[in-house]
Parts: structure tokens; C-alpha cells; sequence
């Protein structure tokens, strides 16, 4: 079962890529911070996977 931070992360992210306006990967970004602060760096690294936002906005997997 996923934890409430990436459930949170997963709509704000979502929300993000659906309006795809000049903040979205600032939005991207802060959401993954957060995940990978309450849930580990390999959480925010399966979600950047998932959502392809190496691809989408350049976001990088964190490094461990």
C-alpha cells in the first residue's frame, strides 16, 4: 500500500502533466522532494519512472 505522501504526490503530479502550464515542473520537482524525504529516494525515482518525467520535463532520477 502506498504511503499518504505519494498518494498526494500522484494527484499533484497528475494535476501537473493534465494543465501543462509554465509551473509544471515546478510542481513535478517540489512533489518528488517530498516523497523522497518521507519515503526514500527510490519511491520519487519509481514515480519519475511511471509518469516519464525524465522525458516530460527533464526531471532526473535521484541519485543514491
Amino acid at each position: 500500500m502506498e504511503s499518504v505522501k505519494i498518494q498526494w504526490a500522484r494527484k499533484k503530479i497528475e494535476q501537473a502533466i493534465k494543465q501543462d502550464g509554465p509551473y509544471s515542473h515546478n510542481v513535478c520537482s517540489m512533489a518528488l522532494l517530498a516523497v523522497a524525504q518521507a519515503d526514500g529516494k527510490e519511491a520519487a525515482n519509481k514515480l519519475i519512472e511511471e509518469y516519464c518525467l525524465d522525458r516530460l520535463y527533464r526531471i532526473q532520477k535521484v541519485q543514491s
